[in-house]
């Protein structure tokens, strides 16, 4: 019992440390080395090294109105979202969808993992039920590590509807270039735009696990590796064919 009682107790604290490290609340805020572009809330990312907390939105989706969509989705529990940075935005750089910055505070995560968590169906009870892959509780430079090293994005469930801390967006992400409808949107709802741009770092990242099973397969084998099995398993059951 003692053992078990301490074991819970480095979980807990892995878990705490964890999500500080990736709780974002002061990110957006106080971004160094910014260069202000002109009078319409536009700031360009001129750091090397930044991270953000994000959801995008395709700019096709019919599901909620932009007004929902930045506000918070209120009629959801829990809401999957990515951590970017200088290594990791390749996967995002299409441009066909909206890019959307949170502040969040630790509470909000609800649950880590460092390729996509198969979180499709996120209108759960409680924690455990946003995915049946185990939650990664690394510290923040471990846990982009095994991220980049995997060659994908990473997933990182929130909770929507803490009532102390209202989950909603305070900045629209564009890479590359300012796209119109980010324009638009950063200031009927008063957001900050901010433009970020690849670098050397940069790394040339896969696209959407569920459409390329052969990635699958081979990102199975390394998670496999490190301790994380069925990996395959729970991408066919995601995708209902189990």
């Amino acid at each position: 019992m003692k053992l078990i009682k301490s074991l819970y107790k480095k979980y807990i604290e892995a878990k705490s440390a964890c999500n500080k490290e990736i709780s974002t609340n002061d990110i957006v805020n106080n971004l160094t080395n910014i260069q202000q572009l002109n009078d319409n809330n536009v700031v360009f990312c001129q750091a090397d090294h930044f991270a953000f907390l994000i959801r995008t939105i395709k700019t096709d989706w019919r599901r909620y109105t932009i007004e929902e969509a930045c506000s918070g989705i209120s009629d959801l529990p829990y809401i999957s979202c990515s951590i970017i940075n200088q290594n990791n935005i390749s996967h995002f750089e299409n441009g066909s969808a909206i890019i959307l910055a949170y502040d969040i505070v630790p509470e909000h995560i609800a649950h880590i993992f460092p390729a996509d968590s198969f979180s499709y169906k996120i209108m759960f009870e409680n924690d455990k039920a946003v995915s049946k892959l185990p939650s990664q509780w690394l510290p923040y430079k471990d846990f982009t590590k095994l991220n980049n090293s995997l060659k994908t994005y990473n997933e990182v469930i929130c909770k929507t509807n803490l009532t102390n801390q209202p989950f909603k967006p305070n900045a629209i992400i564009c890479i590359n270039k300012l796209n119109r409808i980010s324009i638009q949107l950063a200031k009927v709802f008063n957001l900050k735009l901010i433009l970020i741009k690849p670098c050397k770092e940069t790394i040339n990242n896969s696209g959407d696990v569920t459409g390329d099973f052969l990635f699958v397969e081979k990102l199975s084998k390394k998670l496999d590796e490190i301790g994380i099995p069925k990996y395959v398993e729970e991408m066919l059951n995601y995708m209902n064919f189990l």
